[in-house]
């Protein structure tokens, strides 16, 4: 978009010791499955309640997440960085260290266009003159 606010690039060691970190306004749970379904509420701007009233348009959607997803959703509190998702990813799925952070990378992305995670980056240290 012409106005869209450009995010900063970071650098791969700022994203490796990132934290990502589910929307709080999100609701989730588990499936009988183990696999974490996801509810997304529809927006209430201008757009959508215009679209509502030509269309119908759920007040909720749910976003069901497979095995690899959920497993990632799981990690991402705020706590566990980047790195640790990765290294568990490779151990579990038998990756090559490339691999798995090209496939989270990917993923990541995805959940941050639809709002669903930020990453948590520590501020670089200011050196001083």
């Amino acid at each position: 978009m012409l106005f869209e606010k450009k995010m900063p690039q970071l650098t791969r060691d700022q994203v490796l010791n990132g934290r990502p970190l589910r929307n709080p306004s999100l609701e989730w749970e588990k499936d009988d499955k183990g696999s974490v379904v996801i509810m997304v509420r529809r927006g209430n701007d201008w757009k959508t309640r215009l679209l509502s009233a030509a269309f119908v348009v759920p007040k909720q959607r749910q976003v069901a997440l497979d095995e690899v997803g959920t497993l990632v959703w799981e990690m991402c509190d705020g706590g566990t960085t980047v790195a640790a998702i990765v290294e568990r990813l490779r151990k579990r799925y038998k990756l090559n260290q490339k691999e798995a952070e090209l496939s989270l990378g990917e993923y990541m992305k995805t959940l941050t266009k639809r709002g669903f995670v930020g990453l948590q980056v520590d501020a670089e240290p200011v050196s001083e003159v």
